[in-house]
């Protein structure tokens, strides 16, 4: 199963602000939905209630210490490698991290791919994407985007030992 890592990241690395993201741009949003769409979504809590609902045609599993948080449409694991085992039991072939912070920190280390859209502008805010180097990360594929706020998607693969 491929293990990627997906995320909008400010010029300055943020991916967040007060439990939402700080910019609006048009067409991301269908991009990440046909990238993502029949696969498995792995996310921290946070996310899960920035979003606020399942995401149709995905599934969805939440990272979260709290044994209280059981919510209907979503399955809930309590550590990165279980959302991981979850995944597999479903012989998903792709796993696709859609953050928070702490999840994508912890995730890095695993990724196989990043798919990161890098906005050329700053942002205030309070969730950062974590650093990478290249090596292990080696960039395959940019496409840039003209529009109100300029951006690249970027696809980054790990590479071979």
């Amino acid at each position: 199963m491929e293990l990627i890592l997906i995320a909008a990241v400010a010029a300055n690395g943020v991916i967040g602000s007060n439990n939402a993201v700080p910019w609006q741009m048009p067409g991301e949003q269908m991009r990440f939905k046909e990238t993502t769409w029949g696969h498995c979504l792995l996310m921290g809590r946070r996310t899960w209630d920035s979003i606020g609902r399942a995401l149709p045609g995905r599934h969805s599993i939440v990272v979260t210490r709290n044994t209280a948080f059981q919510p209907d449409d979503c399955e809930v694991v309590h550590s990165l490698a279980e959302g991981i085992k979850a995944a597999r039991s479903r012989l998903e072939t792709k796993l696709f991290v859609i953050g928070g912070e702490q999840l994508y920190g912890m995730a890095l280390s695993l990724a196989d791919t990043l798919i990161l859209t890098r906005l050329e502008q700053a942002f205030v805010g309070d969730a950062f994407f974590p650093p990478f180097s290249s090596p292990p990360f080696q960039l395959m594929k940019t496409e840039q985007i003209n529009g109100p706020i300029p951006y690249q998607i970027e696809t980054w693969r790990r590479r071979s030992a």
